[in-house]
């Protein structure tokens, strides 16, 4: 599956693993987001994972790929 950071393509990953008989169905240790995708807005990104981080669906998060000002832009959320 080509993954972006757009919170719906990460919703959709999530609905599809849930609908899986899968041991990773009710929560993912650790989703690392490999690149910071252009197109969408890293704040748009790291919202959409805090929510899943809240809902119990996703342990931590990790992000690669990305500079010092990103991160500081995302620190907070």
């Amino acid at each position: 599956m080509g993954m972006n950071g757009a919170p719906f393509e990460i919703l959709l990953m999530f609905f599809e693993v849930e609908q899986m008989n899968s041991p990773f169905k009710n929560c993912i240790d650790l989703y690392y987001q490999h690149h910071v995708d252009p197109n969408t807005p890293i704040e748009d990104t790291v919202c959409t994972l805090a929510k899943l981080v809240k809902e119990g669906k996703v342990k931590y998060i990790g992000l690669s790929e990305c500079s010092a000002e990103t991160l500081r832009r995302v620190y907070g959320i």
